[in-house]
């Protein structure tokens, strides 16, 4: 019993993500239709925004973050992390827009080439840079990653308020690992939107950064 309560201790989340909410995912897109994917989808990531939420409470006493709210961009970042997928093009117009001072890409091995090219276009050299790679349908080895980027942050003593985690790019099960990252650190997270043109490809400059969630600044003294 003690080892089967120190395995959904240390396992929960990759149990919650990809155990009951991804299968969930797969199971209505079997389905079909597209109305229960996008329910199951969104409603799933709703509640997993709930639970991360409260974890996060009860781990740093911190206020509820707001949810969608607020222009991402207009706020000044010292450090930007990005979940990269396989095009580039979003992730170097989100650095272009935020200037971020310390970059962190969590890429997998498929999409190393597209995180090189993401520095470059970022301007940023590999002191200010850190890449990690894992395995991008792994939860686990993903979080473990993106802890490693906050920690090496933290070193650099870039405070929790001045970075946010982008979840726009990589597999669902990256997008899910970041932010129940940024959820259980009390990070703001940002997702990136664009409009599409006939071929389902993003038209340049209609990119616009939203909050998924952005919690408020601690208070000091």
């Amino acid at each position: 019993m003690r080892e089967l309560r120190h395995f959904f201790k240390e396992r929960w989340v990759e149990l919650l993500v990809a155990g009951v909410w991804l299968q969930s995912v797969i199971s209505a897109a079997f389905t079909g239709n597209l109305i229960l994917l996008a329910l199951t989808t969104l409603g799933g990531l709703a509640l997993l925004a709930l639970i991360f939420s409260l974890v996060g409470r009860l781990r740093h006493g911190r206020r509820p973050p707001k949810y969608g709210v607020g222009e991402a961009f207009a706020v000044p970042r010292q450090a930007l992390i990005i979940s990269v997928g396989k095009q580039p093009n979003t992730a170097v117009f989100t650095c272009r827009e935020q200037k971020p001072q310390w970059l962190g890409l969590l890429c997998s091995r498929a999409t190393e080439g597209v995180a090189d090219t993401i520095q470059v276009e970022a301007g940023l050299d590999d002191d200010h840079v850190t890449k990690k790679i894992a395995d991008p349908w792994n939860i686990e080895e993903l979080r473990i990653e993106l802890t490693l980027i906050l920690d090496w942050l933290a070193r650099n003593n870039v405070p929790p308020e001045a970075i946010v985690i982008d979840i726009t790019g990589g597999t669902a099960i990256m997008s899910a690992a970041a932010f129940s990252i940024a959820a259980e650190r009390h990070i703001d997270s940002q997702y990136v939107r664009s409009d599409y043109d006939a071929n389902n490809a993003p038209i340049p400059n209609t990119q616009r950064g939203v909050f998924v969630a952005r919690y408020p600044e601690p208070h000091l003294g």
